[in-house]
C-alpha cells in the first residue's frame, strides 16, 4: 500500500499555498485515493498527477527543458525541489 498524503502533506512537498493546490485539484484533479473521516488524501502515486494539475493552472512551470522534476513557483521567485 503506498503512502497516503493530506493537502497539507502535498503543500509541504510543492511549496504552493493551500488555497491554490485545493483550486488545482478541483479544476483539473486528480480525485483523492480515499477519504479518512472528512479527510481527503492522495497516494503517492498520484503526485504527478497532482504536480500535472497545477502546471495546468499554472501555478508552476518546470524550469527544465528537459521536463525534469525540478519545479518554479510561478511569480514567486522561490524553486522548492519536489521529491518523488
Amino acid at each position: 500500500m503506498s503512502e497516503l498524503l493530506t493537502i497539507s502533506d502535498l503543500c509541504r512537498l510543492t511549496g504552493v499555498p493551500l488555497h491554490v493546490l485545493g483550486y488545482a485539484l478541483r479544476r483539473h484533479g486528480p480525485p483523492p485515493a480515499a477519504r479518512i473521516g472528512i479527510a481527503r488524501v492522495w497516494g503517492r502515486d498520484q503526485l504527478e498527477l497532482v504536480l500535472a494539475s497545477l502546471r495546468l493552472t499554472g501555478a508552476i512551470e518546470a524550469s527544465g527543458a528537459d521536463g525534469s522534476d525540478d519545479l518554479a513557483v510561478g511569480d514567486r521567485g522561490a524553486s522548492p525541489e519536489v521529491m518523488l
